[in-house]
Order: C-alpha cells, then structure tokens, then sequence
C-alpha cells in the first residue's frame, strides 16, 4: 500500500478555508470589542499559510529557492507571532491587581 500526500490543487483548497477563516475572525474580533487580538492573529494565520505554501511549491516542483523563500516567510511570521503574544501577556500581566501569595503579608504601604 502506498501513501500519497496531498496535491497541489488540496492545498489550494485549504490556503482559501485559511484566508477564510482570517476574514470571518478578523471581522468577529472586530466586531467583538477584542480588536487588539487580531495582530495575533494574522500573524498565526501568516506562518502557517507561508508553510502551506511551501509545501505547495514543493510538491509542486517548483526550486528549492523559492520553497526556501517560504519556509523564511513563515519563520518570520512566527516569531513576530511569538513577539505579539509576549506583548500582550506582558501587557495584561502589567493591568491585573498585584495579590499577595499564600502565607505572604501584602506589603504595608511606606
């Protein structure tokens, strides 16, 4: 038995469900108040589609450069994902109320 993977025309197949699926949350996280989301977002959307693409133009038999090319692309995307989440925890972690720990006095006010 032998295994086939997908085909070119598959993949093109799910790149649209994936640009989709960036319109519909892109146009609910706008609508929901939860804007400052949709730059996580796009980015997490950006490195896997760059990596669907690359798999594209792989099995396509396009040239290693250009397969290279979109591995970069979806390595970039990845870490400015990475970076956005890191922001954004950091941000909510500076806006919550600090709570004292377990068997901890909170600090007297000086």
């Amino acid at each position: 038995m032998t295994l086939s993977g997908p085909t070119p025309g598959q993949l093109d197949v799910i790149l649209a469900a994936v640009v989709l699926e960036a319109i519909v949350l892109g146009t609910v996280l706008a609508g929901s108040g939860r804007g400052r989301y949709r730059r996580l977002l796009w980015t997490c959307l950006a490195s896997g589609a760059f990596l669907l693409v690359a798999l594209r133009l792989a099995l396509a038999g396009h040239d290693s450069s250009q397969v290279a090319a979109a591995l970069l692309a979806a390595g970039v995307a990845h870490v400015a994902m990475l970076r956005e989440a890191w922001r954004q925890l950091a941000d909510t972690a500076r806006a919550a109320p600090r709570r004292s720990q377990p068997g901890i006095a909170p600090a007297e006010p000086t």
